[in-house]
């Protein structure tokens, strides 16, 4: 069955026009969409205290410390409030650039490994999903770590294919740990955890196991640590010093 005639249109216009399109689409409703409770709601407000109070470190809900989730969403909000003030575009800044992101890295993925067709119908299919469309404009986790979490999977994927044609993959590899350090600042261990296990049962199945080793990397292992434990070391003092204050008063 051919194609309808506007989406051969869309499919046939350069790749930068045909993106732009993309990310516009699914910022459509962000700027004036009502805030959706208690999610957007408890995640922006945790942010807007960030903002008010100048503490990136300490995230708090009515001035009440709030450890559950790790900061980096909270900080990118902070950063949309910075930048634009208290509005929607702001609030919604980290689905956002999530959404965005994470269709620029498929898109160019599946340059590199089909052809620039299916790469098109495939980031078409993606925005046109009704949860992908709603999550790209809901301030909540759940996008930003999928993106992190997707990036982590598909540079581990492209720096297994540059291993084995004997290309150089250490850049890629950082950004493979970049990624999954980035994860873990986003929503904790699943950030990095759940590619890992996924990339491991691959090279088992494919029986690429030999492989792994390549994957080690000093360098990644520095800045994934680097990038992801100092905040998680931080707050337990920090936890046990507010604590000993409240014992003292």
């Amino acid at each position: 069955m051919p194609a309808p005639k506007f989406l051969d249109k869309l499919l046939n216009v350069p790749n930068f026009w045909f993106l732009l399109v993309i990310v516009l689409w699914l910022s459509f409703t962000a700027g004036w969409r009502p805030m959706a409770l208690p999610d957007e709601g408890r995640y922006t407000g945790i942010a807007w205290e960030m903002y008010l109070n100048q503490d990136l470190l300490i995230p708090t809900l009515n001035g009440l410390p709030y450890f559950h989730k790790p900061p980096l969403f909270y900080w990118i909000t902070t950063l949309g409030y910075a930048l634009m003030g208290a509005n929607y575009w702001a609030l919604r800044l980290a689905p956002l650039l999530a959404s965005g992101i994470l269709v620029l890295v498929f898109f160019r993925f599946l340059m590199t490994h089909t052809t620039a067709h299916l790469a098109k119908y495939s980031v078409l299919i993606l925005a046109s999903q009704t949860f992908y469309f709603g999550a790209s404009q809901f301030a909540n986790l759940d996008l930003l770590v999928a993106c992190l979490i997707s990036i982590t999977i598909l540079s581990g994927y492209h720096t297994v294919c540059l291993i084995e044609t004997k290309k150089n993959y250490r850049w890629i590899l950082l950004l493979t740990y970049l990624s999954a350090a980035l994860g873990v600042l986003a929503k904790g261990f699943i950030g990095c955890a759940l590619p890992a296990i996924i990339l491991l049962i691959w090279l088992i199945y494919l029986k690429k196991l030999t492989l792994l080793y390549k994957l080690i990397s000093f360098w990644g292992l520095v800045l994934f640590l680097v990038i992801s434990v100092p905040w998680f070391y931080y707050i337990p003092m920090k936890k046990r010093k507010m604590e000993c204050e409240d014992k003292d008063m």
